[in-house]
């Protein structure tokens, strides 16, 4: 197993600006800043890539959990939240974790232990070295879908912009 990307910076910290890339070319050219205030951005930030890196081998490592108790997921929803703080240098400080099941006909007690287990047997989550925290959420019946968490993001897609690079 193994994954590569790479990143370019211009500038300061506070007003330079990036491109980030992955061998696979899903990120290819793609802006970055540090982006330490929410707002309407059009890049991304380490913080939001490394949000999506825990999210998806959160849901990865719940699944193969799952798999193991033969309770087959038919979806998983994970957001992650990456906290952190940006006065003494950037820091990560913690980082929360919403979880919404369908697993038919599973049993709660048992996914909820898995959903504990599946922490610590993330790929990301050792190199982080935080306060994870979990909510979770669990539908056995037909699948309602993804319901809020509450303290999470809700999430907006956007196409992605690509922009040529400034010397």
């Amino acid at each position: 197993m193994r994954g590569n990307a790479a990143a370019i910076w211009n500038g300061g910290t506070e007003d330079g600006s990036g491109l980030v890339f992955s061998d696979s070319g899903v990120l290819f050219n793609a802006p970055y800043t540090v982006a330490t205030a929410p707002g309407d951005r059009t890049e991304t930030s380490p913080q939001e890539l490394l949000a999506a890196a825990q999210a998806s081998a959160y849901s990865l490592a719940l699944s193969r959990l799952l798999s193991t108790r033969n309770m087959t997921p038919k979806r998983i929803d994970t957001t992650a939240t990456v906290i952190g703080r940006a006065d003494d240098g950037l820091a990560i400080t913690a980082v929360h974790l919403g979880v919404n099941a369908w697993i038919p006909d599973a049993d709660r007690a048992e996914f909820e232990t898995m959903a504990q287990q599946a922490k610590s047997a993330c790929l990301v989550s050792p190199l982080l070295n935080v306060e994870i925290t979990l909510e979770t959420h669990l539908d056995t019946a037909r699948g309602t879908g993804a319901r809020p968490m509450q303290g999470t993001l809700r999430l907006r897609h956007r196409r992605p912009r690509i922009t040529a690079m400034r010397s």
